[in-house]
């Protein structure tokens, strides 16, 4: 009865956590915190702690990366990738303060927008092309978003695999 309310918590909690990396919050790495403290105290082995980081790994690369995969080509580089991410940061500041608490949901993508926004309008010059870059790149933060959510899934469903084993 305990183990089971025990595994309840966890991912009743887990689901959680998993939610609020829709706005911008570190989801994946507190769960991280608690699966690996959980596994330690439970004395889990070392292929759970192995595949629970590379989880956690891959689901950060993932949401960092995922507003490249829908942009153009030529802003496929490590100083757009640097801008684009100054961007979500400043975004996510600027919207919390306009509007809290949704602007930690909403700010990253108008991040993303005003980023890749302000880049295509200096290139071209074109606002048409402009919007329509920035639009496919708050679509890619949105996969990116959608992937790191489905890693820490991955990290759930290890840990339950690992706490079923004994």
């Amino acid at each position: 009865m305990y183990n089971i309310f025990f595994l309840l918590t966890i991912i009743i909690s887990g689901i959680f956590l998993l939610f609020i990396n829709l706005f911008g919050l570190p989801g994946n790495f507190i769960l991280l915190i608690i699966l690996l403290s959980v596994g330690y105290l439970k004395h889990f082995s070392v292929v759970f702690f192995i595949l629970t980081i590379l989880c956690f790994i891959g689901g950060e690369v993932i949401e960092a990366l995922g507003a490249q995969f829908k942009i153009s080509k030529k802003y496929r580089n490590f100083k757009s990738f640097l801008i684009l991410f100054l961007g979500i940061i400043v975004g996510t500041i600027i919207s919390n303060f306009i509007f809290p608490v949704i602007g930690l949901l909403i700010g990253p993508f108008l991040g993303v927008l005003g980023t890749i926004l302000l880049l295509e309008y200096k290139d071209h010059g074109n606002l048409q092309i402009a919007l329509k870059e920035s639009f496919n790149g708050m679509i890619g933060r949105l996969y990116g978003t959608m992937g790191k959510i489905f890693m820490g899934i991955g990290m759930l469903i290890i840990f339950i695999i690992n706490n079923m084993r004994g």
